[in-house]
């Protein structure tokens, strides 16, 4: 799925997504954006049904893996950057397994969960199905005052998905 329509695009209003984050466990990307800059990236993991239950298998050596923890060693950098910068991970996965993710991986930013697939549909998101679950392709978004203002897709390597972003960051900025 082509990405060309996603900068300018607005993001869905009034649509609550559930976060990791304790202190904050529901998160509405459209009003966050509006004071402070976000980086949203999306991934996805092989997964099984046991018992009923989803598993999730995120070994370090996943791309998405990758992904999530070039965002975990270069947040620093990142926020230097942009000071008021929020970094998310968002997934269509179910809260309980975003929660095993984000302990696994030990990351210092939330998972949010598109389980419904209300938020990631909207924006029309890169996807594609697995067993009848549809699931995210991994790409990364910066999104500013209510809107999709960047986008990095496809991610060919997935371990400079933060690198890549900081170089976003620079040139959303002006500051090439």
């Amino acid at each position: 799925m082509a990405v060309f329509h996603l900068p300018g695009h607005p993001l869905p209003a009034l649509t609550i997504l559930q976060s990791t984050d304790r202190g904050e466990p529901e998160v509405d990307l459209f009003l966050l954006s509006l004071s402070r800059p976000i980086l949203l990236c999306t991934f996805s993991y092989p997964t099984q049904v046991r018992n009923k239950r989803q598993e999730i298998d995120c070994s370090d050596s996943h791309p998405s893996s990758l992904q999530l923890l070039s965002f975990k060693s270069q947040i620093a950098a990142l926020k230097s950057r942009e000071p008021n910068l929020l970094v998310y991970g968002l997934s269509t996965y179910p809260e309980e397994c975003q929660s095993y993710v984000h302990k696994k991986l030990g990351l210092p930013f939330p998972l949010l969960s598109d389980s419904k697939g209300t938020f990631s549909q909207q924006l029309e998101l890169p996807s594609y199905e697995q067993d009848g679950v549809r699931l995210l392709e991994r790409c990364v978004l910066l999104l500013r005052e209510g809107q999709v203002t960047r986008v990095d897709y496809p991610l060919s390597d997935p371990s400079k998905a933060a690198l890549r972003a900081e170089y976003m960051l620079q040139r959303d900025s002006g500051q090439e």
